[in-house]
């Protein structure tokens, strides 16, 4: 305003412009009396005018008031000049409100054009933030993925490289047990590589008895923890870890505080076993920290297969030993029982021929038998001694053979023991009366039952151990039968003073035809089957003989079943 209205040297009328609808002194926004001295006077115009017009949206109002001088030459005709210069007035104010218009929307258009601006810059900077980010983050995923890969790489290189040691390692241990059919050979060698490879505190192998439910520890090979070797395991001591070993699983455990011996550490145990069962296993002790992966695991049961089948052809190889010394052993007892039987049959036969000759003699050279009769006599006893010891002989082997391939049927009897035994013994005790023996009978004071077995087999049982007894007892010597009876059993001892076998002799006096050197004071000889047979004779009836024979004493011991006591039990 001051711009448009200052440079007037003189105006006639005051202007004054406010801000709004009404003419209010506080929305003032222009007064012309600013520029020129205040009238003092009270002075009052003589023309007032007021109007209202809109500039830039907003309205304004205008009050027109004359000046004192207009007033004195209002005379004059002036309302042209009023005009005129209301319109250069209005003129004016117009093209001033059009300049502020075309300003300030200048101005709004390059605010917003500003805005544009800042709004496309900030979202040129949020897409290249946006791009920056997602960049990042793929160079990210990018780096994220290429490490794994390294790892894994890494991971697989170690992992080939452990499977090719691993390969290694079986074959030597492979190697190994095929070359010995030895079971200690074979699993210590296997124990130690093992050990060594997998780089464990201690490695052991037990091999099992299933009847006994144990395990023993034969192969070991330690380098820090206490070693077992030899040690007995029971299996109810670990009966769930055993249980899943002997249905052919693995275990894998951590033991903690497990004892002063083991402590803690991290267990392996693997079966080793093949279809017809389970024959043992392997234990690895490795540090608590650290466990067993895939392919040790997968190891250890490559090599506990191996262990299986060695053990296998080992223990067949052993028993194919075992059975070619027990061919040769039959054959060798086959060949020295031919030999002793044909030693045993041709010395009856040739006393007999001895006999049949002189026999032969007398008769061809025509003496009187009377002349002759004690030879004769001599000569027949001869004959028929050597006779029965050859029928003797036969039905002993007979028997024998029975009793080995099993045709001998049991028959059963019912006797009173007190009343059979003082009819068996009697021919014994007038044999020992005539050698200066004595052979007594022991009851207990008690009544025995009835006895229900084999009398037959077990009067010859009898018969042939009080036989052996008059045989070698020698004379002022004493020979005692003594029974006795308990729940289903009988007991028979017969001990004989005087003598005594030898401690070297004494596992061999059941076997066929063997005879005690030096042992036969009265020269009676015999069979050599006698105790042989005795000794079938009791395990046919179910029972069992002893011997035993020190301080100059030999005692033989007899029980067999009472089946009149297992009946009634």
């Amino acid at each position: 305003m001051k711009g448009i209205f200052g440079s007037e040297p003189d105006s006639l009328i005051d202007l004054q412009i406010y801000d709004g609808t009404e003419p209010n002194p506080e929305a003032l926004l222009h007064q012309s009396q600013s520029h020129h001295p205040p009238d003092k006077s009270n002075y009052r115009p003589r023309f007032v005018a007021t109007s209202t017009i809109d500039i830039a949206g907003r309205p304004w109002t205008i009050t027109y008031s004359s000046r004192p001088t207009f007033d004195a030459t209002s005379s004059i005709s002036l309302l042209p000049y009023v005009a005129i210069g209301g319109t250069i007035i209005s003129l004016i104010l117009f093209g001033v409100t059009q300049a502020q218009m075309e300003a300030q929307m200048e101005a709004e258009q390059s605010a917003a054009e500003l805005r544009k601006s800042e709004q496309k810059l900030k979202n040129a900077h949020d897409e290249l933030e946006n791009r920056v980010n997602e960049r990042t983050a793929e160079l990210a995923e990018s780096n994220r993925v290429l490490q794994d890969e390294i790892v894994a790489r890494q991971k697989a290189q170690e992992a080939l490289q452990q499977s090719l040691a691993f390969e290694a390692l079986l074959k030597r241990i492979t190697d190994r047990v095929r070359d010995s059919l030895d079971e200690q050979h074979i699993l210590a060698g296997v124990v130690k590589e093992l050990a060594d490879g997998l780089k464990v505190a201690t490695c052991n192998t037990g091999l099992y008895d299933l009847n006994e439910n144990t395990s023993t520890i034969c192969a070991e090979h330690t380098t820090s923890l206490p070693s077992i070797l030899h040690q007995t395991v029971r299996m109810a001591d670990f009966p769930e870890g055993y249980q899943q070993l002997l249905s052919g699983q693995p275990l894998q455990v951590c033991l903690i505080n497990s004892g002063a011996q083991r402590g803690s550490a991290t267990v392996l145990a693997y079966p080793i076993f093949d279809d017809r069962g389970v024959l043992g296993d392997l234990w690895l002790f490795r540090s608590s920290d650290d466990g067993f992966n895939t392919l040790e695991i997968r190891l250890v049961e490559q090599v506990a297969t191996q262990c299986a089948i060695a053990l296998r052809q080992a223990r067949l190889y052993d028993a194919a030993q075992a059975q070619v010394k027990a061919l040769e052993k039959v054959n060798w007892l086959k060949d020295d029982f031919l030999s002793t039987v044909s030693h045993e049959l041709r010395t009856p036969v040739s006393n007999m021929k001895l006999s049949i000759r002189m026999l032969d003699i007398a008769l061809t050279q025509g003496e009187p038998l009377n002349g002759n009769r004690q030879k004769v006599e001599r000569y027949l006893q001869i004959l028929q001694g050597e006779c029965q010891r050859e029928i003797d002989l036969i039905n002993d082997l007979l028997d024998l053979q029975r009793l080995v391939s099993g045709e001998r049927v049991l028959n059963l009897q019912t006797v009173h023991p007190e009343v059979w035994l003082n009819q068996l013994i009697k021919p014994f005790q007038a044999r020992a009366q005539v050698r200066q023996q004595t052979l007594n009978l022991h009851l207990p004071t008690q009544d025995l039952p009835p006895l229900v077995a084999d009398i037959a087999s077990l009067e010859r049982v009898i018969s042939e151990l009080l036989n052996n007894a008059c045989k070698y007892t020698p004379p002022g010597e004493t020979m005692t039968l003594q029974v006795q009876s308990y729940t289903g059993q009988m007991q028979f001892s017969l001990s004989n003073s005087g003598v005594e076998i030898p401690a070297h002799e004494l596992p061999r006096i059941f076997d066929k035809f063997y005879r005690i050197p030096n042992a036969d004071p009265w020269k009676q000889g015999g069979t050599g089957l006698g105790l042989a047979l005795v000794q079938r004779l009791v395990e046919h009836m179910g029972g069992r003989i002893d011997a035993k024979s020190d301080w100059g004493e030999t005692t033989f011991t007899v029980i067999i079943p009472n089946q009149v006591v297992l009946d009634r039990v």
